[in-house]
């Protein structure tokens, strides 16, 4: 998920994102992402057992500034 005209970048890390494998796949493509001005959020289950609030309001947050 992202907010294009704002440069912010949303993921969701599931299960899958914590092999090795897929956590050096992830941090290429945060990379990417920051090189070119991106601001990268990332949420797993734990936020997803929080209701995401905690999510809810870094999002928030991150539109403010821009």
């Amino acid at each position: 998920m992202a907010y294009q005209a704002w440069k912010i970048a949303i993921q969701y890390e599931g299960d899958t994102h914590f092999t090795p494998e897929q956590q050096r796949a992830d941090q290429r493509r945060d990379n990417i992402f920051i090189a070119e001005g991106w601001r990268v959020l990332r949420f797993n289950a734990e936020d997803a057992r929080e209701g995401f609030q905690r999510a809810v309001a870094q999002v928030r947050a991150a539109l403010a500034l821009r």
